[in-house]
Order: C-alpha cells, then structure tokens, then sequence
C-alpha cells in the first residue's frame, strides 16, 4: 500500500509497535525511539487497538504468542497483565 493511502494515525501506530518491538527484542532504545514513543503515546488518535494491530501485522509470532495467552486467561490458567509491564518501560 502507498504511504499516501495509509491513515496517518494507522502509520504512527506501526511505527509505535516496531519501537516496541526492537524493545522487546532486547535492542537498546535511541533517543529518536524514546522521543517517538512518549510522542505516540500521548496522542489521542494513536489507541492500544491501532497499536496492537500494528503488532500482529509487523509479527505474526507475536500474534500467536498474544492468542495462546488469551487463550490461558480465558482458561483461568494466568491472571491478566497490565500492559505497561508486559511491555516494559521506554525511559
């Protein structure tokens, strides 16, 4: 798809899941990286939702990853996490 098709607020999401998948990877954060995050993560248009789809189109790993855990909180066989300590923090 041509950048001038994509939403801007879809874009600005993948962009959001690829910082947070080089800090998932282990991958050191620049500063680039952290003034984006901080940036995304207070616009209003950029939701978890976008965020999260961004994260499964970028990694389909991490889409069954993510499955298999909803799968296990819908057993009662984990207790849910708080999304800001699955993912860690950017600072």
């Amino acid at each position: 798809m041509k950048r001038e098709q994509l939403d801007p607020y879809w874009h600005r999401s993948r962009v959001a899941a690829r910082i947070i998948l080089k800090a998932r990877s282990g991958r050191a954060l620049n500063a680039r990286d952290k003034r984006l995050a901080r940036a995304f993560s207070e616009d209003r248009f950029v939701s978890n939702r976008l965020v999260q789809q961004g994260l499964y189109y970028l990694s389909p790993e991490l889409r069954t990853e993510m499955y298999e855990r909803v799968q296990k909180i819908a057993r009662g066989e984990l207790a849910p996490t708080p999304l800001k300590h699955a993912v860690g923090q950017f600072d």
